[in-house]
């Protein structure tokens, strides 16, 4: 597995993943509803001024974008790390994880806080993240339940 800096090339990758991790690894947690809100209005265009300005990173594997990390610098949020449905759950966003604490801490972040998902909570707890609270991400038609966690780098 390679892990690499995001380039705007790899917008439609990105773009990709993120939809069908969402239709695919957190259906079982939420509406079919929720679910297509959540992914609603998602464009590869959308994606191209985030890794132009965020630490974004993708791991491929056989030169295959298989999943792919963002943070924000300004408030240490997590943004996004979603896998390739068909790779989940071997250790991808573990590895993903560690290059972004990486380059977080180059960057002087002492932390990364998160909205997450109900289906990631067991993945970010294994990491080390701590619950906070319950969270709403609120939707023009819909609402959708999640998690805020935080992780204190050492």
């Amino acid at each position: 597995m390679i892990i690499r800096a995001a380039t705007i090339e790899d917008a439609p990758a990105i773009f990709d993943i993120h939809c069908r991790s969402i239709r695919t690894l957190c259906a079982p947690d939420y509406t079919p509803e929720q679910v297509e809100a959540w992914v609603g209005g998602k464009t590869i265009e959308n994606y191209i001024p985030r890794i132009k300005r965020d630490p974004t990173f993708v791991a491929l594997i056989n030169h295959k974008t298989v999943g792919f990390v963002r943070f924000y610098v300004p408030t240490s949020e997590l943004a996004s790390i979603f896998i390739d449905p068909n790779f989940a759950r071997q250790g991808i966003g573990t590895t993903l994880m560690a290059r972004a604490i990486d380059e977080a801490k180059q960057l002087d972040l002492t932390h990364f806080w998160l909205d997450g998902s109900i289906t990631a909570v067991s993945f970010y707890k294994s990491l080390g993240f701590i619950a906070e609270k319950e969270i709403i991400h609120h939707f023009p038609t819909i609402s959708i339940p999640g998690i805020r966690m935080t992780l204190h780098f050492s």
